[in-house]
């Protein structure tokens, strides 16, 4: 599975893309500096194809987090910043 976030730095909004090889769960979670949850933007199973999500960063306050995204046993952390 392939995972990227754009724009990074995001000002308004944050999209969410994934491309998966074959099937699997996939839960995509957004993490604080201290890794406390924020939000979970996924939690379902997904067939074999590219996926893309819109987040509203909007509410969030101005900077660093990271988006956690797990399909069956792999995971991939990527830091996103936000800014105002």
């Amino acid at each position: 599975s392939q995972f990227s976030i754009y724009p990074n730095p995001a000002k308004n909004e944050a999209t969410f893309n994934f491309h998966l090889s074959e099937g699997s769960q996939v839960s995509l979670n957004i993490l604080d500096m201290n890794g406390r949850m924020i939000t979970q933007l996924v939690d379902e199973y997904y067939q074999q194809g590219n996926y893309s999500f819109k987040y509203n960063v909007r509410d969030l306050s101005a900077g660093i987090y990271f988006a956690t995204f797990i399909t069956g046993n792999k995971s991939s952390l990527q830091r996103f910043v936000i800014t105002r």
